[in-house]
């Protein structure tokens, strides 16, 4: 994704469990908005791929706190448009997202697979 600052990278589509999911892996304190509200960020153009592949969940991992979840659907029915100098999102509040925090988080190395060549 082009961007004022350069080129950037949204995110990734990873297989995890069965199904294909957008991923973001990112830091909530240095990325997640909080105004006018605490809510996720994901660009536009990530948003409307994720969509012509069928994906029905987008998942933002942080090390520091833990997994972020919702579907896809949320994002249509409820984001919010913005541009903030790093090109066009959908901001999605909080109240939207599902989350584990890490302390709750297994990891399951085996069951998550970059998409690779295709």
């Amino acid at each position: 994704m082009a961007t004022p600052q350069g080129v950037k990278v949204a995110g990734a589509f990873v297989w995890h469990d069965g199904e294909q999911v957008f991923q973001k892996v990112t830091h909530a304190d240095s990325h997640m908005l909080r105004v006018p509200c605490e809510a996720w960020a994901i660009a536009t153009e990530a948003l409307e791929e994720a969509l012509r592949r069928g994906v029905e969940r987008v998942v933002i991992r942080d090390g520091r706190y833990g997994v972020w979840w919702t579907r896809l659907a949320d994002f249509e029915q409820h984001g919010v448009p913005i541009d903030r100098q790093h090109g066009p999102q959908v901001a999605l509040s909080l109240s939207w997202w599902s989350f584990v925090p890490n302390d709750s988080v297994t990891v399951r190395q085996g069951s998550l697979f970059a998409e690779v060549g295709t």
